[in-house]
Formats: structure tokens, sequence, C-alpha cells
């Protein structure tokens, strides 16, 4: 949801509204989220958020690679077509 505020709302161009967003989702933001599950828990899946972690990371970067080298009317589509579609899917599994 982040996006599309930044987009209307601050006017950004879809390239600023999707660095924005990556740049809230750093570490100072998750970490104490983090901090307080580990206290909450008795311990955490280690090798899945490492996983999780890894393509994570290189999903980013690919993702960046790609859609710094996409015009911003062309990803600002794309971007609303993955929203559409999930938005279907949410709504097929309510309805089921």
């Amino acid at each position: 949801m982040i996006i599309p505020l930044l987009i209307y709302w601050f006017r950004m161009t879809q390239h600023q509204a999707q660095m924005t967003s990556l740049m809230i989702l750093l570490p100072p933001i998750g970490l104490p989220g983090v901090l307080i599950y580990t206290k909450a828990q008795d311990g955490l899946p280690w090798l899945i958020i490492l996983g999780a972690v890894v393509g994570f990371d290189m999903g980013s970067y690919f993702g960046a690679t790609i859609a710094t080298k996409t015009s911003g009317a062309r990803l600002k589509r794309f971007y609303s077509l993955v929203l559409l579609i999930m938005a279907g899917i949410m709504v097929w599994k309510i309805t089921i």
C-alpha cells in the first residue's frame, strides 16, 4: 500500500516510491519487532530466516536492476497488474 500512497500523496515517480519503500524496510524499522518476537518465542527458525534473507536480497538486487532499466510508465503498469492479480486472489480465497 505504501508505494501507491507515495505516488499519489507525495507525487513521487514510480522509481522514487519503490526506492523509498525499500528504505523504510531497512533494519531500523524491522529490528525492534524482531527483538520483541525473539523475547516472546522459544527460538527462531534460523534456517528459514536465512533462506528468506538470501531470497529477499537476491530479489531486491535483481528487481532493482530491472526496475531502474524500465520506464516509469511501464513499471507503474506492471505494478498495478500485480496488485490487481493479488486483489483477485484475495477476493477469490474469501469467497471460497
